[in-house]
């Protein structure tokens, strides 16, 4: 098995197994081999309590040969001591436990880890693969080594492995327990030449479920991402858990650094950790009826999974949550792999149905093969806890506690980008050019009854001028630019659809900005205009409509027709110029948006560049 360092942190010494359990050990029966493996993870424990502090935790009750095995508290707590592993080449390479700082997770506390380099890592050359290891519940990071061959196979592929803690060992994959983990990925990226786009991750029962809600939890392209997922004996649903826990459970999992309270008090605490949710008055039987609209494992169509259990584990929820994951995988479109193995047993010999030795290391391996990460698929379903960047489409959440929901997809073929099904965003942003879509694109975008949502187009090719009706080629009115960004912003209507073309204008070059924006009764605006160097002068128009006009030659949405104001305004030998414009304190401007736009003139007061439109909004 794995060769342990010792590393002294801040007084502490974490010390492990430096050589293999003994054979007699191995075969000693569950009892005895209990002991011994259990009392490393105390070791481990008590270090890391040392570290944070014991966070609230009551005491993990004693792993004994007769404990019962179909409750999560002690069935991941019983031991698989591996067969021995045949490693190539045949010395050992050195497992590092190791600490990071609170400052480095960010948290407050800091992160107990493991990795192991390999006999074959370089610091120069191709990257690694990174494989990421979560532990069973109650178990160390530690363990996973000791109980599994993830880290010898990692080191005969040349892949790099890793395990975290998660802050502690009796965490669901909260939220902090996840930043945790990010963190300790970060720093294998940061410290160690892996790929960042062949991240691997497999995790053992409630790690299996802390592994799928991770990957599905981490879909920002600029980010950290999971390119291939292991779920092994998995548990999905901490509701569920919680439900048919004992009283124990329910005390750890109410602990503030879990959910903070039962599922009753605090619902979507629950399901943002779960990778699945089933309906509480479907079970049982077992497994229930899955609700997909508060499942996770929604987002996990473009992650490869491989799921794994015994159809002889005592644990009631594993075969239902193995199986609903795969069907629900299946209905994504996703090609997931299931195998179900019968009369697993240990090193020892023992039967072992609810363990790491149900999973087959070599088979798991060969299934994630050469698979890269998909930053930017062309379609997407995400199911987001917190908003943000998922693919090309980033949203802000409209209410908290609650998720945020759409469906996208881009066809760089017809320049075809279709936003559908949104819930629970106020803004939605759609990066262009990351969806595959080289021109203007043609947007369809739709908001269901109730559910009104702000887009903006960005990171375009070329400069967006203003939008199309698709259908009838009429101007979509009361958009918005922000030529900082190269953005059009529009406002979706609750329970409308918008079809537009973006129009990109080559003589639109000119540049119109007001700040502050909106700007307050009574106050004063900075208007800032940037022409051409070529143009001498500018006509700005204050308009009561926009409308598609021809003018000269040039196109403007800003109509000048009266009761419109133009002003010639002269420009320095920049093409530039900037004013205050001053809001007279009159409640009756409250909540106007006037349209502005710029024409400017060359030295023969002949139009030949526009400016974008600029809605000047007053509050």
């Amino acid at each position: 098995m794995s060769m342990i360092s010792v590393v002294a942190t801040a007084g502490l010494v974490l010390c492990a197994l430096a050589e293999p359990l003994p054979a007699q050990v191995a075969a000693s029966g569950p009892q005895q081999a209990g002991a011994v493996l259990n009392a490393e993870d105390e070791v481990h424990r008590a270090a890391r309590i040392a570290l944070t502090g014991t966070l609230g935790f009551p005491p993990l009750p004693e792993v004994r040969a007769d404990s019962p095995r179909d409750l999560l508290i002690f069935a991941d707590r019983f031991p698989a001591l591996s067969p021995s592993f045949d490693m190539s080449p045949p010395s050992a390479p050195t497992m590092v436990s190791s600490v990071l700082s609170k400052a480095e997770t960010g948290t407050g506390f800091p992160e107990i880890f493991e990795y192991q380099l390999g006999s074959s890592y370089t610091p120069t050359g191709t990257p690694h693969v990174l494989v990421v290891a979560q532990h069973g519940f109650g178990m160390s990071a530690a363990s996973v080594a000791n109980q599994s061959t993830i880290d010898e196979e990692c080191n005969a592929r040349g892949f790099v492995y890793v395990a975290a803690t998660g802050l502690d060992d009796q965490l669901f994959g909260s939220p902090i327990s996840q930043i945790h983990i990010e963190s300790v990925i970060q720093f294998m990226l940061n410290s160690f030449n892996v790929d960042p786009d062949r991240i691997y991750m497999v995790g053992f029962s409630a790690g299996a479920g802390v592994a799928v809600n991770f990957a599905a939890r981490h879909r920002d392209p600029d980010g950290i991402m999971i390119a291939g997922l292991g779920a092994v004996s998995t548990s999905l649903d901490w509701t569920k858990t919680y439900n048919l826990g004992n009283v124990t459970t329910q005390l750890l999992m109410e602990n503030p650094y879990n959910f903070n309270g039962s599922p009753t008090a605090e619902p979507f605490r629950y399901r943002q950790a779960s990778g699945l949710f089933f309906t509480e008055s479907s079970y049982p039987p077992l497994p229930g009826l899955v609700e997909l609209a508060e499942s996770m494992a929604t987002n996990l169509g473009d992650i490869p999974t491989y799921i794994t259990y015994d159809d002889g584990d005592q644990l009631p929820t594993i075969s239902g949550n193995c199986e609903t994951l795969f069907t629900v995988l299946q209905g994504l479109g996703a090609s997931p792999t299931k195998v179900v193995q019968t009369g697993t047993v240990d090193g020892g010999g023992q039967p072992a149905p609810h363990s790491w030795a149900v999973l087959d290391v070599d088979e798991l391996f060969d299934f994630w093969g050469g698979l890269s990460v998909v930053r930017y698929p062309v379609e997407i379903e995400a199911q987001q806890d917190l908003g943000g960047p998922t693919a090309w489409v980033s949203t802000t959440q409209a209410a908290s506690g609650g998720f945020t929901y759409f469906d996208a997809t881009a066809d760089s073929g017809s320049g075809l980008i279709t936003l559908l099904n949104v819930a629970n965003a106020s803004d939605v942003v759609i990066d262009v050019t990351s969806a595959g879509i080289s021109g203007m694109p043609r947007i369809t975008a739709v908001a269901n009854v109730g559910q009104p949502y702000t887009l903006r187009i960005t990171n375009l090719s070329s400069a967006p001028s203003y939008l199309l009706d698709s259908t009838g080629g009429t101007l979509i009115t009361l958009v918005d630019s922000d030529p900082a960004t190269g953005s059009l912003i529009v406002d979706v209507a609750a329970g409308t659809s918008l079809e537009f073309d973006v129009v990109s204008d080559p003589q639109w070059t000119s540049v119109l900005t007001s700040s502050p924006n909106p700007v307050s009764i009574g106050t004063s605006s900075s208007v800032a205009l940037d022409c051409p160097s070529s143009a001498t002068n500018a006509w700005l128009i204050v308009a009561l409509q926009e409308l598609l006009l021809n003018v000269k030659g040039v196109t403007l949405t800003a109509s000048p027709i009266p009761p419109a104001i133009l002003t010639l305004l002269p420009l320095n030998l920049d093409g530039d110029l900037s004013f205050p414009a001053t809001i007279p304190n009159d409640p009756l401007f409250i909540g106007l948006r006037i349209p502005v736009q710029v024409l400017a003139l060359d030295s023969q007061n002949t139009p030949f560049s526009v400016s974008n439109l600029w809605g000047f909004r007053i509050d």
